[in-house]
């Protein structure tokens, strides 16, 4: 079934599976938010992706801290984009891109496209320069 257009995107169309990624468990909304802005996202829940792969489907494409990183260094505008949305859905207006929605945004953006960086000696005291 994976071959087919099965999946739906953002727009409300049907996609193939190439056509868009499955965003990982355990994210914060803020995090949908900007995963939402740089890739077409699948409305389905991402323990689909685990399914398909048990399944042998090899082309299954998940949001990754890499490559959000990668997606970011090209467009350098989504996070004020994303701050803009914030700004407007928020309940009190006159907070503006420097609220604790945008704050909280900003911190989970930083843990997410941080997290699979490592020190080379993990039992270093002192990461490598």
């Amino acid at each position: 079934m994976a071959p087919l257009p099965l999946f739906v995107l953002p727009s409300g169309q049907l996609g193939k599976m190439s056509a868009g990624v499955f965003r990982p468990d355990a994210t914060s909304d803020s995090l949908h938010l900007l995963f939402r802005q740089l890739f077409p996202m699948f409305a389905c829940p991402p323990a689909l992706a685990d399914e398909f792969r048990a399944a042998g489907v090899h082309e299954v494409s998940e949001v990754s801290a890499e490559r959000v990183r990668a997606a970011l260094r090209k467009d350098d505008k989504v996070l004020a984009q994303c701050g803009a949305i914030l700004a407007r859905d928020s309940p009190d207006a006159s907070e503006g891109v420097r609220g604790p929605r945008f704050i909280a945004f900003i911190v989970d953006t930083l843990e997410f496209v941080l997290s699979d960086l490592r020190s080379v000696n993990p039992s270093s005291p002192h990461p490598p320069p």
